[in-house]
């Protein structure tokens, strides 16, 4: 091995490795001699290590030194597929730091190094999405040999001596400065200072959840996602905006629970605003084992069934997880709770939604989600005692609603939520519920709606990409102003010895944050104590209703509502 500063390490060790007639990768011209494999970037195959089987015989190396200090930090190793997309599979074969080198070690990459040291040395070595580290004794190091840089390090970052032969891990915290290494984002604050993960915080509902939370609460967040960068990038602009270090980036993926753990260890609340429901087990069990309450954010109907296998275990460890929070899912059972307090006995209570986006639906994964579950949805309404199923695209019970602020009278189908579903049994005198979604533009209701349909129930699995791409097309090319997102609850009962009306509507310019406002008004409420109950919850069920919506008018929602005696026939229910 040949020793090196880190800091002097040439450009194109880090960056790029040459690639001779052969294919391998090997020391440009003009290298330090005994560096004869760089770090590889752009290759898709691993470069090849000087103890690799295959590789070529190395001259004598000198002993190196031992490492003076008693932690290292284990890394995963390079996945099967190779290079991550828009990462470098830098992995590093010989290279000596001034306090830790590089090596091979079982099929992993073991960097060994002061905790001072830890996060400069792997941010240079490994350009890839990296979250979360592993610190452990090193064998060969002195018991006890503490150095000077080892101590200031304890001191500045609260860790126990090195050497006392017990696994420590930290949480490597890369939007931050000195000091990532660390138990937690952000490094020092109060104990009793809550801290929210955010796993997908970055994203369209995740980056206005973020900007709410710190607008309206002292909370700590740990915004994290498989696109470290673009983590990182977002916590960096939220802290500038705040003037305070409050965000901070990391690594997570719902497939790599291990992840989970060590990004989200210490927080009370994990909320998931990423298009991971059908990970929903996964990411349950590891909130589960890090002792923190659930939220999620998700349109995906199959991961009820998920949690409802671990109610048990939710209930047994006194965890709060609520699901189905959001704009729909989410506000429709909350809103005829609403009118439940304003109407006694309530009779009617219908929600009307209608979605249009500026610039259309965007070409995410949230988008595959949200077509999976167009597909797989059922159309039905609860009337007269009982809910009615129908088949096709629920013709029998189209409505017509007029929305407010401009969008004018629009057709609605009846699309089925498990939410609205309880509302019957928890309010006896209701008679007739359910939510109606309206179209889109011209060619999503006539072309699109069916084909969704259609394709739901033939190789579903092979139509979801077409028919998310075609939702992205369609709405971004025919939708028309005006843009935006309105709920509007229609609904009679008795009041003050009458029949009476309620109307009570929502609207939002930005469909994505009127989301992220429902998300933070629920937020809001288990901070305070008052929204967090041991249990498995549905949002719509779990949040008080008027302080929901005085929450979510703070947060830029417009509300408006009238309430006008019954004189003839109810227009809502006829009769």
């Amino acid at each position: 091995m040949v020793s090196a500063r880190l800091a002097d390490t040439p450009r194109w060790l880090r960056h790029h490795g040459g690639k001779p007639a052969d294919g391998r990768i090997c020391r440009p011209a003009g290298a330090p001699a005994g560096l004869s494999r760089g770090l590889g970037h752009g290759g898709t195959q691993r470069p090849a290590l000087a103890d690799d089987p295959g590789a070529d015989a190395s001259p004598t190396k000198p002993e190196p030194r031992p490492p003076a200090c008693g932690g290292g930090i284990s890394l995963p190793p390079e996945p099967a597929g190779g290079r991550r997309a828009g990462r470098s599979a830098c992995w590093g074969a010989e290279l000596l730091s001034e306090r830790g080198r590089v090596e091979p070690s079982a099929g992993r990459a073991v960097l060994r190094c002061d905790a001072l040291r830890a996060r400069s040395v792997a941010v240079h070595l490994l350009e890839r999405p990296l979250g979360w580290a592993t610190c452990r004794p090193v064998a060969g190091c002195e018991e006890g040999a503490e150095t000077e840089g080892d101590r200031h390090a304890r001191r500045r970052l609260g860790s126990a001596p090195h050497g006392q032969g017990r696994l420590r891990q930290r949480r490597l915290d890369p939007a931050g400065g000195a000091g990532a290494l660390t138990g937690g984002c952000g490094g020092e604050r109060a104990m009793d200072t809550p801290t929210i993960g955010i796993l997908g915080g970055y994203g369209n509902v995740g980056r206005h959840l973020v900007r709410l939370l710190l607008q309206h609460t002292e909370a700590h967040l740990v915004v994290a996602g498989r696109h470290l960068l673009r983590a990182r990038e977002f916590a960096r602009e939220c802290n500038a905006q705040a003037g305070s270090e409050r965000v901070c980036a990391t690594y997570a993926h719902p497939m790599e629970p291990d992840s989970l753990k060590h990004a989200f260890d210490g927080a009370q609340l994990l909320i998931l605003a990423s298009p991971t429901g059908r990970f929903a087990e996964q990411t349950a069990l590891a909130a589960l084992e890090m002792g923190c309450d659930w939220l999620d954010v998700q349109f995906y109907t199959p991961k009820l069934e998920a949690l409802h296998h671990l109610r048990e275990r939710i209930e047994s460890a006194g965890r709060c997880f609520v699901t189905d929070a959001g704009f729909a899912p989410g506000l429709p059972a909350l809103l005829v709770r609403y009118a439940a307090t304003q109407l006694e006995p309530l009779e009617v209570a219908n929600v009307f939604a209608v979605i249009n986006p500026q610039g259309g639906f965007p070409k995410t994964p949230s988008l595959y989600e949200f077509a999976r579950e167009l597909m797989r949805c059922r159309y039905g309404a609860y009337r007269d005692g009982q809910w009615r199923f129908s088949s096709g695209l629920g013709l029998g019970e189209v409505r017509q609603s007029e929305f407010g602020f401009a969008f004018g009278t629009r057709t609605c189908l009846p699309l089925l939520l498990e939410e609205m579903r309880a509302l019957p049994e928890r309010l006896p005198s209701l008679q007739e519920t359910g939510f109606y979604i309206a179209g889109f533009n011209w060619l999503v209701d006539w072309v699109g709606a069916p084909l969704l349909w259609l394709t739901g129930r033939m190789f579903p699995t092979l139509w979801v990409r077409p028919m998310a791409n075609l939702l992205h097309w369609a709405t971004r090319v025919f939708s028309t102003p005006p843009h935006g997102a309105i709920l509007r609850l229609e609904s009679c009962g008795w009041r003050e010895g009458g029949r009476q009306n309620l109307v009570v509507q929502l609207y939002h310019p930005d469909p994505y944050l009127f989301t992220a406002a429902a998300v933070a008004a629920g937020v809001l409420q288990y901070l305070r104590g008052e929204g967090r109950k041991p249990g498995l919850w549905f949002a719509g069920y779990l949040y008080d209703p008027d302080t929901t919506l005085q929450e979510m008018r703070a947060m830029g929602v417009q509300m408006t509502q009238q309430r006008s005696p019954i004189r003839g026939a109810c227009p809502f229910c006829r009769r």
